[in-house]
C-alpha cells in the first residue's frame, strides 16, 4: 500500500490540503500581533527551539477556528494565547525527547498502527459514507478501505489514504515514546488486594466525642511568645513563591453620554425595524448582546413582578400583547422589549416577553482619552517616578500589595500572563502601560520579594489561629482522659460517658476510604478504627480538628474474596492506569523543569 501512496504524492498532497480546509474549516484569525520594533524576533525559545511568531500566529488561526466550531461566542484571546502557547512547549519537548531517545517508526509500525488504530476523527460525520455501517464506525470497512487496490484508483479517497499515512508517521513517534514511558508502570497483586481491602473491609464503632467547638475562647488566650515559638518551629509552613508588588494609576474606560446616546440611537433603528413588520426573533438573534437570551431569539419566558430591573419592568408590563417598546435604558444597557402574552398564575400577573439588548460600551473616542491619559502620566513618571507624578495631578495611587505569579493581582485581574511576565523580569521602578476591559493602567513595579519564609509579621494572623487550633485540640484531649480512666477502671464506655455527661454514638459499616456522618473521611478516627482488632477493643483518645474521640469495636466485616477475584483484573487494569499517568505526569514535569524556555509573549501580545 506504502509503494502506491509514495507513487501519487503530488496528488494527495492536494487531496490532504482540499481535506483540511473542508474538515477543519480555517478561519483568519484577525488580533493581530503589535509591532515589533526593535523586540526579539521569536515568540519565545524552548531548549534552543525558536518559535517564530509566523509560526505562533499560524496556530492561533487554526485553534481560533476550531473555538468557532465548538461555540457561538467569540473565543477568548486570552485563553487561545496561552493554550497555544502550552501546546508549543509541549509539542516541541516531546519532539526533542523523541530524537534523543533515537525513536523511528518503520513501514510495517505504520501499517500494523494504520489497521490496529483508526483515527479518531474517523468517527465524525462526513466520513460516515466510507465507514459507517447503521450510524456505526465499521472498523471491518475502514479496514477493507486500505486494504481495496481501488481505495488508490479514485483521487478523493487515494488522498485520503495518503493523509491517513502521514497522520500515523506524525503520531506513532509520541506514541511510542509515551509506551516507553508507560511501560515503567507495574501493579502487583499485592497492591490490587491492597486497595480492594482498603475499599471494601469494613468496621463499625461505638464511640464518644468531646467537639472542638465546646471550648469557649476565653480559655485560648494566645501569648506572643506563643505565636512566635508556633512560627519558629514550622517555618517551612510558611515558605512562600517569588512575590512582587505593583502602584498604578487607574484609568476607567467608563462610557461617555456620547457613547450611551450612539448606543441609543442605533436601539431606536432596530426598534424601526421591529415595528415595519421585521422579525423581532431574528432581529434578537442576530443583534442581541444578552448572552442569555440571544441565541433564543431574545426569549425570556414567563417572569413576575420583582423579577427584572425597575426601568425594564415598569415598561415591559405597561405594553399590550405584540407591542414593541421604545428603547429602555436600565444598568444593563439599552432595552428593545417586545410582550407576547399575559397570565395569572396563583393569583399573580405573570407576562412572557422578548427582548433585544445593546450595552453601553467606551466609543473609541472614550478610549482613544483614556490610553492618552495613562501614555500622559507615563511621560511625567518616567522622569520623578509615579508616587510623585500622581501626587502632583491629584491622582490617586493605588497599591496591588503583594502577590506571586499565575495568582490574581488585587485591584487588576486574573492571570495575565504577559503582565506577569513584565512585572517578574523587571527591576523596581519599571513603568508599563496596561489595559483590559475595566481600565487602563499606569503601573510601576513598587518592591520586589525572593521566595523564601514569609515574615511573621505578615502571617501572623494565621499562626495565631494555628496557635489556637492546637491548644482547642489539646483541652479536648485532655477532657477525654478521664473517660479513659475509667474504662480502665473497668467501667462500660456507656457508663463512663455518663458519669461525664457525654453520649456514646454508633457509627455505620464504613471503610478506610469511607465517611462516617459528624466524623468526616481520612483522618485519625478512621486509623484509629482499623487499628482495633477485636470487637470491645477500645481506642485511646483520637483528636481530629473537630473533636476528640474514644472508640470502642463493635465489628469487623472482611472482604469477599469471592467478589475480590471477580473485580481483580479490573481494578488492576485501573490501578496501573493511574500509575502511568502519574508516571508520565512526573515524566513531562521533570522535562519542564530542566528545558530552557524563553518566553517572549509579553512582547507580541497585549492579554
Amino acid at each position: 500500500m506504502l509503494k502506491v501512496l509514495r507513487e501519487n504524492t503530488r496528488l494527495a498532497f492536494f487531496v490532504f490540503c482540499f481535506i483540511i480546509v473542508c474538515f477543519v474549516g480555517m478561519m483568519v484569525f484577525q488580533w493581530g500581533m503589535g509591532g515589533f520594533g526593535s523586540v526579539p524576533t521569536a515568540i519565545g525559545e524552548i531548549n534552543g527551539r525558536k518559535i517564530t511568531p509566523q509560526e505562533f500566529q499560524k496556530a492561533m488561526e487554526s485553534a481560533y477556528a476550531q473555538a468557532k466550531q465548538n461555540s457561538d461566542q467569540e473565543p477568548d484571546r486570552g485563553k487561545l494565547i496561552q493554550d497555544t502557547w502550552e501546546k508549543f512547549v509541549q509539542q516541541i519537548l516531546i519532539s526533542q525527547a523523541i530524537e534523543e531517545q533515537h525513536i523511528i517508526v518503520t513501514d510495517k509500525e505504520v501499517v500494523h498502527y494504520l489497521h490496529a488504530q483508526p483515527p479518531a476523527f474517523l468517527r465524525q460525520e462526513q466520513f460516515k459514507p466510507l465507514f459507517f455501517t447503521e450510524d456505526q464506525f465499521d472498523p471491518e470497512k475502514y479496514r477493507r478501505f486500505l486494504d481495496d487496490p481501488a481505495t488508490f484508483e479514485n483521487e478523493n479517497t487515494r488522498g485520503l489514504a495518503m493523509y491517513l499515512e502521514n497522520y500515523v508517521r506524525s503520531v506513532l513517534p509520541a506514541q511510542k515514546l509515551q509506551d516507553r514511558i508507560l511501560g515503567l508502570a507495574r501493579v502487583t497483586d499485592a497492591e490490587v488486594r491492597q486497595k480492594y481491602t482498603e475499599d471494601h473491609e469494613k468496621v463499625r464503632v461505638r464511640y464518644v466525642a468531646l467537639p472542638a467547638n465546646t471550648i469557649p475562647d476565653s480559655l485560648l488566650e494566645i501569648t506572643d511568645d506563643e505565636v512566635r515559638a508556633y512560627y519558629e518551629g514550622h517555618q517551612e509552613d510558611f515558605r512562600e513563591d517569588a512575590k512582587r508588588r505593583l502602584i498604578y494609576v487607574q484609568f476607567d474606560k467608563t462610557p461617555s453620554p456620547s457613547d450611551s446616546a450612539a448606543v441609543q440611537e442605533e436601539a431606536e433603528e432596530l426598534a424601526k425595524k421591529a415595528r415595519s413588520d421585521a422579525d423581532f426573533a431574528e432581529l434578537a438573534r442576530e443583534n442581541s448582546e444578552d448572552p442569555g437570551s440571544a441565541s433564543k431569539g431574545g426569549e425570556l419566558g414567563y417572569f413576575g413582578r420583582g423579577r427584572m430591573v425597575p426601568a425594564f419592568e415598569k415598561a415591559a408590563f405597561a405594553l399590550k400583547i405584540g407591542q414593541i417598546s421604545d428603547p429602555v435604558l436600565s444598568r444593563f444597557g439599552w432595552h428593545i422589549i417586545q410582550l407576547e402574552d399575559r397570565r395569572r398564575k396563583d393569583g399573580e400577573e405573570e407576562i412572557r416577553a422578548r427582548h433585544i439588548l445593546l450595552k453601553i460600551k467606551p466609543g473609541e473616542d472614550t478610549l482613544q482619552d483614556a490610553r492618552q491619559q495613562a501614555e500622559w502620566l507615563r511621560d511625567i513618571a518616567e522622569k520623578q517616578g509615579i508616587t510623585k507624578a500622581a501626587e502632583s495631578k491629584k491622582l490617586p495611587l493605588r497599591d496591588s500589595g503583594f502577590f506571586s505569579k499565575g495568582n490574581f493581582i488585587p485591584g487588576i485581574g486574573g492571570q495575565v500572563a504577559s503582565l506577569m511576565e513584565f512585572v517578574f523580569r523587571s527591576d523596581i521602578g519599571a513603568l508599563r502601560i496596561y489595559q483590559n476591559e475595566r481600565a487602563y493602567y499606569l503601573l510601576e513595579l513598587a518592591e520586589i520579594r525572593e521566595a523564601g519564609i514569609s515574615p511573621l509579621a505578615e502571617v501572623e494572623k494565621r499562626v495565631r489561629h494555628l496557635v489556637q487550633n492546637e491548644k482547642r485540640k489539646e483541652l479536648v484531649r485532655s477532657g477525654l482522659q478521664n473517660v479513659l480512666t475509667a474504662l480502665s477502671e473497668g467501667r462500660s464506655l456507656q457508663e463512663a460517658a455518663a458519669t461525664y455527661s457525654l453520649e456514646v454514638k454508633e457509627s455505620k459499616p464504613f471503610s478506610r476510604s469511607g465517611y462516617v456522618d459528624g466524623v468526616g473521611s481520612k483522618n485519625a478516627f478512621i486509623g484509629a478504627a482499623f487499628r482495633l482488632q477485636t470487637p470491645g477493643e477500645t481506642s485511646d483518645v483520637v483528636v481530629t480538628d473537630r473533636a476528640a474521640y474514644i472508640l470502642q469495636l463493635i465489628e469487623r466485616t472482611p472482604i469477599d474474596e469471592a467478589a475480590f477475584e471477580q473485580e481483580k483484573e479490573t481494578l488492576k487494569q485501573q490501578l496501573l492506569r493511574k500509575k502511568q499517568n502519574r508516571i508520565y505526569a512526573a515524566w513531562f514535569a521533570d522535562l519542564m523543569e530542566r528545558a530552557e524556555i524563553v518566553d517572549n509573549r509579553y512582547l507580541f501580545y497585549d492579554y
